[in-house]
């Protein structure tokens, strides 16, 4: 038994060390100004996504993220999300990586007392800027999306709608 403790130890010690995975997450705040029928109202989103990923090489990365976020546009939303992704570096200058992830997302949103469940794709372009070799800066924002929620469909195209930023541990 001791010898099947210390082969699974000596294993997981080999995988860490050898490991391109980062833990981190970003925050995340956008405005909007809704418009209908004559009727305006603006409102702000807050996130909170923590993330995790496993750097396959330099281009590709895929993960995870896990977020909540808070709405009040009229009314207050609450949505959960399960997010994960794939990224890919298309650019690198020093420091910086210019990169964008593809994330598929799973949402449940409540408003006043009742929920809802739908699902989102989007196109997320970022940056990441290397602070030192176990830390990074994050940046990104969504660029292009869709979005399906119990029997209504958006599309949405953005340039600065929201931004995310936030820090990356690398093991």
């Amino acid at each position: 038994m001791k010898r099947i403790l210390f082969l699974c130890m000596t294993v997981l010690v080999a995988v860490a060390v050898n490991a391109q995975c980062y833990l981190g997450g970003t925050f995340g705040i956008s405005a909007s100004r809704v418009s209908v029928d004559g009727d305006s109202d603006s409102g702000v989103e807050l996130a909170i996504v923590p993330e995790f990923g496993y750097q396959i090489n330099k281009t590709f990365t895929v993960g995870a993220m896990l977020g909540i976020s808070y709405a009040s546009a009229g009314a207050d939303v609450t949505t959960l999300s399960i997010a994960p992704f794939g990224r890919a570096t298309f650019a690198r200058v020093k420091i910086v990586d210019f990169f964008a992830d593809l994330q598929i997302a799973y949402n449940h949103s409540w408003l006043n007392g009742y929920s809802a469940d739908g699902f989102g794709i989007g196109i997320c372009p970022g940056l990441k800027v290397k602070v030192s070799d176990k830390v990074d800066l994050l940046a990104r924002t969504t660029l292009l999306q869709y979005s399906y929620m119990d029997d209504v469909n958006a599309i949405g195209f953005s340039i600065g709608g929201g931004f995310n930023f936030g820090v990356a541990y690398n093991f």
